[in-house]
């Protein structure tokens, strides 16, 4: 029972998480894209929807591009 509380716990804060993130996401999109495509008037008009998967796409790809060289104190190219 102990790691029930633990799960309970976890997907709360998962949930906070979400949250918090489409908030930011929605503020980045009212604030900064938006206005971006208004001022040049020609650019198609993106739902929020499809704006919140882009950036998820993006989030992604960069999580998954940790194959970068790690260097430590010992090591002779540090």
């Amino acid at each position: 029972m102990k790691g029930f509380g633990t799960v309970i716990i976890l997907f709360f804060l998962i949930l906070v998480n979400c949250f918090f993130m489409g908030f930011i996401y929605m503020e980045m999109y009212e604030l900064a894209f938006t206005p971006m495509l208004n001022y040049f008037c020609v650019a198609p008009q993106i739902p929020y929807g499809i704006f919140v998967l882009f950036n998820c796409l993006i989030a992604l790809h960069n999580s998954s591009n940790d194959k970068e060289k790690k260097y430590t104190e010992l090591n002779a190219e540090f």
